[in-house]
């Protein structure tokens, strides 16, 4: 990591600090008919305050103020880069590495400053691109198991922190969190990894625990605990993820693994465990782990409050048919999803199963005219829709790892 004496950080503020004359001024110059904003009070700073950011990634940063003893998103800010050779700013706070160095990144609101120090590093050899998005080639060799998603060899999955082999060139990481933490406070930022910590940290059904067979980035993990009498319909826990960008397509991969006494949902069958949300938040895709009681769980991406009707469709897999998620083991999960040109049915799914492609629709109508793409990708583990059953013991999921790259 590049370390910084006191003399370049002062630098760095005085930099920073140019900025505000031209921001007072233009604050000054507002006919007095122009709404104004409410004016900041108490301290105001930016989380994290410090990050290092390897070359060509991103990391959201979030301005907030403290005001009556608790910390409030600033929602009015102005963003601004010391160096956008080293790294640039996008106004939702998004910054985004250029080449190895140091940067100072400002948040300016009513006359306050607040600065993050962010650390470029190299990446490395560049990545080659894999072709365009939309030429995701079709799956039609054999599968590389003879029971796709029942494979129990660990060293199968290992994988590294980075995009797994089906990531398409030319896309731009924006998370890769590895469950060491978990936010303890409404704006721990940091100990959310980047994620949003609002609801986070009030999550009982959320731990962090040690598992040295994680495929992914050992031994620490995230563990969902399905308590026993949970009534259906709830989440013991979420984790989320913004896409301030409205990225178009995105990219996660994961790994993830449910109890040997995993119990489905005996009324629906549906038991939620990640999201993808788009349509200015009103419409979602969500993977689904299909299957009641102890029987045998069915991979499926299922689609709600689309841009068709019905407003829903179910993804079964249609290209390794029969796949399914063994109980006990982890699995190595991938998603691309592709959204359609607002109004016309072109929209695509691919999912892959510890390395087997299972799903791959091109033909979805995600969303309409006016409607934003991606907006949050979530962890969020859903039991099955409806009050009237509940969850007969202690059961679990896993998450080891969470890789997620948009374009």
């Amino acid at each position: 990591m590049v370390t910084c004496g006191y003399e370049m950080i002062g630098a760095m503020l005085a930099i920073c600090l140019s900025c505000a004359p031209e921001h007072a001024a233009a604050k000054a110059s507002r006919s007095p008919t122009q709404r104004q904003t409410p004016q900041l009070s108490g301290a105001f700073s930016i989380q994290p305050s410090a990050a290092s950011v390897t070359q060509g990634d991103s990391i959201l940063l979030v301005a907030t103020f403290e005001r009556d003893s608790s910390q409030r998103t600033a929602q009015t800010v102005a963003w601004k880069s010391s160096n956008t050779s080293i790294a640039t700013v996008s106004a939702s706070g998004l910054v985004t590495a250029i080449a190895p160095g140091l940067a100072g990144i400002s948040a300016h609101r009513d006359g306050k400053i607040a600065v993050a120090r962010i650390v470029v590093t190299s990446s490395g050899p560049a990545a080659s691109d894999l072709g365009s998005v939309k030429s995701v080639p079709r799956d039609t060799s054999r599968p590389k198991s003879s029971s796709p998603g029942a494979s129990t060899d660990n060293s199968r999955l290992r994988l590294s922190e980075h995009g797994g082999a089906n990531e398409p060139g030319g896309f731009r990481r924006i998370s890769s969190r590895p469950f060491n933490s978990k936010a303890a406070r409404k704006n721990d930022i940091t100990n959310a990894e980047g994620w949003r910590a609002d609801a986070e940290f009030r999550d009982r059904g959320l731990s962090i625990i040690d598992d040295r067979t994680a495929p992914v980035s050992p031994p620490s993990v995230a563990q969902i605990r399905y308590e026993k009498g949970m009534v259906g319909g709830i989440a013991p826990a979420g984790m989320n993820v913004p896409l301030p960008e409205k990225p178009r397509s995105v990219y996660v991969k994961t790994a993830m693994k449910l109890s040997s006494n995993f119990y489905g949902h005996p009324a629906s069958g549906v038991n939620k465990l990640n999201f993808f949300y788009l349509a200015n938040n009103t419409a979602s895709a969500y993977f689904s782990a299909q299957g009641q009681g102890n029987g045998a769980l069915t991979p499926q991406l299922r689609l709600q409050s689309i841009n068709t009707r019905p407003s829903a469709r179910n993804l079964t897999p249609n290209v390794r048919r029969g796949a399914k998620l063994a109980r006990g083991v982890w699995h190595k999960l991938e998603f691309l999803l592709i959204v359609n040109t607002p109004g016309y049915p072109n929209g695509e799914a691919h999912v892959w199963l510890n390395g087997d492609k299972i799903i791959d629709y091109r033909d979805i109508n995600y969303i309409a005219v006016g409607e934003t793409a991606f907006d949050a990708i979530s962890v969020t583990s859903i039991w099955g829709g409806g009050p009237n059953v509940r969850v007969p013991h202690d059961m679990y999921a896993w998450w080891d790892h969470v890789y997620v790259s948009t374009r």
